[in-house]
């Protein structure tokens, strides 16, 4: 079981790779009729893959038999993660918004 773990570290980074270029990707595509458009394209798979990567870590976790404490501290763990995303997230969508409404 401990060979999936590469997996779950693979799927970690891809999911801020995804989440880090869809960012941008809607922030370039915003022009004023794709912006809600680039924004739901953007910002809804990342929250998917984020479910995506909690479930693969509970399963893992429950698999393999650890303990709860490591189950929590994952949890911990992703939760600081997931926090700096969202707010770069939030950031990031407020200029973009800013900029296609031309609101300075």
């Amino acid at each position: 079981l401990y060979l999936f773990l590469p997996l779950f570290l693979f799927l970690s980074l891809f999911t801020y790779l995804f989440i880090y270029l869809s960012i941008h990707v809607s922030i370039h595509l915003s022009i004023y009729p794709f912006t809600h458009l680039s924004i739901y394209l953007s910002v809804y798979p990342s929250i998917y893959l984020f479910l995506l990567i909690y479930l693969s870590n509970y399963l893992f976790i429950y698999v393999s038999h650890f303990s709860p404490f490591s189950f929590f501290f994952l949890l911990l763990l992703y939760q600081d993660y997931i926090c700096e995303i969202y707010k770069k997230v939030e950031k990031d969508l407020n200029i973009s918004i800013r900029q296609t409404y031309h609101l300075f």
